[in-house]
């Protein structure tokens, strides 16, 4: 009892102390001021290509201006245990495709990256989790000298995601954050309401960059040419808490129905830490991992591991798909979905876009409304367009609002 009571009252000082820390550096960024006609150098630390969509737009936004600099701070990609490490993958070559304004966060000479000597006045983050960043890219210590700016990296369909998009140790040090959600703008507005009364924060609703680019003219897609070809996106976690999976339960009936349907052209992405998941948690063998994959190939099944996320959209008729993030921006092409609920309970923004999405409680239903669509009766067409035109009044333009705030912050100073 008298441990209990201890750890307890350690950890109310230990956020007293960290609050008072964070809030001396959260009121020096909020006052300093800007040197006369200095352009505003802004960093984006990134380490993950699948997720870049996500600042892409603002990124070119805030490159087209006159009055800005940008540069990438790439970070080693955590490894599939989501541990650090400091070795480059696939990010490297990804983000210098992007720009040659990159610095590296690591280099076997120098070590990590001191950016406090780089003159930031506002840094991007990719994701909330500082477990992710060496000790001197942590929000913690960036916040010293710089204001911070966050875009969440998917967009959240569940309140039981809340607790990791509002985490304390990396959002007490978020000087703006761009939200994707009412509901996440006021739980962080309510734990840090002196200050954003002082001005010290900012939690701002201005629409989700990443749905721009999705925002076409629906009619323009439904005049495109229909290839049939049906994407699966199977989750990477059984947990109920964070969306569940149906990969184990329809992995041979999707096998099965690509060989049947040889009229029909199959596509399988996997979440990027699904295989690995499952193989740790021993659902499959690693040779039954690769046993599997060389049976969709000989099927002529793609499975999609590194592809740009848009690119396998684009090539897409049909989603078949477990809870994701990533539902809203194929919802937003006007593409019908075919969704395979699980236990998790979906937050309002998640449950308007159901009323356009076809549900299926078993793989017989996913077949029957694969073969319906098909046969030309997409009836949720006009319902999903209908939502779309209402989400285009939220999020078209939202990249211009987030930059303008942005830059009339820095002139304020």
């Amino acid at each position: 009892m008298i441990k209990t009571l201890l750890k307890k009252t350690l950890r109310v000082v230990k956020k007293i102390l960290l609050n008072t820390r964070t809030n001396y550096y959260l009121k020096k960024n909020s006052q300093r001021v800007s040197h006369g006609e200095k352009k505003i150098k802004i960093g984006f630390i990134v380490f993950e290509p699948e997720t870049w969509d996500k600042l892409d737009a603002v990124y070119t936004e805030l490159k087209s201006r006159e009055d800005v600099i940008c540069e990438l701070i790439i970070v080693p990609s955590y490894d599939q245990e989501l541990e650090l490490t400091t070795h480059y993958g696939k990010e490297l070559q990804f983000f210098r495709n992007k720009t040659s304004d990159v610095l590296l966060a690591y280099t076997n000479e120098n070590g990590w990256l001191d950016i406090s000597k780089n003159g930031y006045d506002y840094v991007f983050y990719q994701d909330p989790y500082n477990a992710h960043m060496p000790k001197n890219l942590k929000s913690s210590t960036v916040v010293k000298f710089t204001k911070i700016c966050y875009i969440p990296y998917g967009f959240s369909g569940s309140n039981n995601f809340n607790e990791g998009n509002t985490n304390p140790d990396f959002f007490r040090n978020v000087y703006f954050e761009f939200v994707d959600t009412e509901e996440i703008r006021k739980i962080l507005n309510e734990c840090y309401k002196r200050n954003v009364e002082k001005g010290y924060q900012q939690f701002l609703n201005l629409g989700y960059p990443a749905f721009e680019e999705y925002l076409l003219d629906t009619e323009q897609i439904a005049r495109k040419e229909i290839k049939k070809n049906v994407l699966w996106t199977p989750r990477w976690s059984y947990d109920p808490k964070i969306g569940g999976s149906h990969f184990l339960e329809y992995k041979e009936d999707f096998l099965r129905f690509s060989g049947e349907y040889t009229n029909l052209n199959f596509m399988m992405r996997p979440h990027p830490m699904m295989l690995k998941n499952f193989v740790n948690k021993g659902y499959i063998t690693d040779a039954e991992k690769n046993e599997y994959l060389d049976k969709l190939k000989q099927n002529n099944v793609s499975v999609s591991l590194q592809n740009d996320i848009k690119s396998d959209f684009e090539w897409a008729d049909i989603l078949i798909t477990d809870y994701s993030s990533i539902i809203p921006m194929f919802f937003l092409m006007n593409k019908p979905i075919i969704y395979c609920p699980s236990q998790i309970e979906l937050n309002e923004e998640y449950k308007y876009l159901l009323q356009g999405m076809y549900i299926a409680n078993s793989w017989d239903e996913v077949e029957k409304i694969v073969k319906r669509i098909f046969d030309g009766d997409d009836d949720l067409r006009r319902k999903r367009k209908c939502c779309i035109e209402e989400l285009k009044k939220k999020h078209l333009g939202s990249s211009k609002r987030i930059v303008d705030t942005i830059i009339k912050d820095y002139q304020r100073s």
